[in-house]
């Protein structure tokens, strides 16, 4: 493999499904294959946007739930009819953060024992969850559109919005925990008449996706949606809550490899949200001159960091609404190195997986509240390192060490999670026609096994299957999901709030 630093950028859609596929042939500049996190392909799910060329996508919630046809209402909805909250759980909680997490203990619940990592599926269909649930595998996840609850300002589609609800009660009649996909990315158009509502890069490029980062006008539409959500579904229903940068399905700037603060809001401009550390210097632009490599990384640090502020509000909305679980913070592939940090900021920042924003590293240090959290690898077995897992002493290599240059994607970050006090789990890239050979493999090298065994290796609280549809449709049978399980696996525990 090539030393060179060559970056290819695509995009690509299977279906509904929109992912990014970065492949970065230079040391310590590695993204991964094809995903859509948030909701993968026509599930609901994320797979990562970054990964080798084993690609995932993302998905609208389940076509399995009610119908979605129905009235429009610019009134709160009542309580009534809303799933109710389900039943406490006596199970032992997950080491807090912060401490050496290592492996997971088993915990119990009415004498049922959890062993991680705990299965469950991206876009969770509710007429085969009691099946999969009987079989072992506890978590379902669903997603919301935005674009589908909130078709004009203020206007929420209430057959939809019922349609939700069915499909959470089934969740909970299943005996399952129930992740929610906020679904920001399945913006609605009326969202593009706001003032500077995209991204802008520093060629003067216009993204087609919406500025969530920026933008405090978005973010505020967003708050009202999920207030809506909350009185619909009530967000203590849910264990986790996926978190990404809002215009996509992972926590990543558009695609191109060029960087997106150069609109008028993050220049310091008239909707730069509050709390958001002023850009250090405005007007200077990535590739130009100007600034010493101290001020580069200065403003480098600035634009990752606001990835990390745009996953905080989402934290922090949600858990002004009632919500005490767990926050899955969505980061494709192995992403930039701090070599090639270093190396980046000595160039002067040319276009890159920089752009992307893909420096994990960094972005998870700058999460100002990490209890709870989990570093949530979206592009498992993506072909990064070989699809290697984890290894004893991973701790105690250096996050700055040479070594780390030939790590997988899981291996990468679940080293920068043990680095900052988070949990971890994580899904594999969903089904494509370019990785569907390495996708139905039944062997110990195919997609399913390689999967789980990085997240037993790394200590993952579990795993997501991309996606719940091919589980059913004769891609790849659901038997040999539930021959990694037991029926009797346990739920997995609560979060401590």
């Amino acid at each position: 493999m090539s030393r060179s630093a060559r970056l290819l950028w695509s995009r690509c859609r299977r279906g509904r499904t929109l992912g990014l596929i970065t492949i970065a042939l230079a040391a310590g500049l590695v993204l991964s294959a094809c995903s859509g996190s948030g909701t993968k392909a026509a599930h609901g799910g994320s797979s990562s946007t970054a990964g080798t060329t084993r690609g995932t996508s993302t998905s609208p919630p389940s076509s399995s739930s009610a119908s979605s046809a129905g009235s429009t209402s610019a009134l709160p909805s009542t309580s009534a009819g809303s799933p109710s909250r389900p039943p406490s759980s006596s199970t032992q909680p997950l080491p807090t953060p912060g401490q050496s997490i290592g492996k997971i203990a088993p915990t119990t619940s009415a004498g049922v024992v959890f062993h991680a990592p705990f299965l469950g599926t991206l876009g969770t269909q509710a007429a085969t969850a009691a099946d999969e649930s009987s079989h072992g595998v506890k978590v379902a996840m669903m997603e919301l559109n935005w674009a589908r609850y909130e078709p004009q300002p203020g206007q929420f589609d209430t057959g939809y919005e019922r349609s939700l609800q069915a499909q959470l009660q089934s969740y909970q009649l299943a005996g399952m925990r129930v992740t929610l996909g906020l679904g920001l990315h399945y913006t609605p158009a009326w969202l593009a008449s706001l003032p500077n509502s995209h991204f802008v890069d520093e060629h003067g490029t216009v993204s087609s996706e919406i500025d969530f980062t920026f933008n405090s006008l978005i973010r505020q539409q967003a708050d009202e949606l999920l207030a809506r959500a909350d009185s619909a579904l009530g967000f203590h229903n849910f264990w986790a809550v996926r978190i990404t940068s809002g215009g996509s399905s992972e926590l990543v700037y558009p695609s191109g490899g060029s960087y997106w603060a150069f609109g008028r809001n993050p220049q310091n401009g008239p909707q730069y949200p509050a709390g958001l550390t002023p850009n250090p210097f405005p007007g200077w632009r990535p590739g130009t001159a100007g600034l010493s490599a101290a001020q580069m990384n200065q403003w480098l640090q600035w634009y990752l960091g606001a990835l990390a502020n745009t996953a905080d509000w989402q934290m922090t909305t949600v858990r002004s609404l009632g919500f005490s679980g767990y926050f899955q913070v969505l980061t494709p592939g192995v992403g930039v190195l701090p070599a090639g940090v270093t190396r980046a900021v000595s160039a002067g920042l040319p276009d890159g997986l920089l752009g992307v924003g893909a420096d994990w590293q960094d972005v998870y240090r700058q999460l100002p509240h990490k209890k709870n959290v989990v570093a949530y690898v979206s592009s498992m077995a993506d072909g990064s390192g070989g699809d290697g897992g984890c290894a004893a002493g991973d701790d105690t290599v250096a996050l700055t060490s040479p070594a780390t240059a030939s790590w997988s994607a899981a291996r990468w970050i679940s080293r920068i999670a043990d680095a900052y006090g988070l949990l971890k789990a994580g899904e594999n890239p969903g089904y494509s026609n370019g990785n569907r050979s390495f996708y139905i493999n039944a062997s110990a090298t195919g997609m399913m096994a390689r999967t789980i065994a990085q997240a037993k290796s790394c200590h993952f609280q579990g795993v997501y299957w991309a996606h719940d549809d091919q589980l059913w449709d004769g891609t790849v049978a659901a038997s040999r999901l539930y021959a990694l399980t037991t029926p009797a696996a346990g739920l997995p525990p609560v979060a401590t709030p």
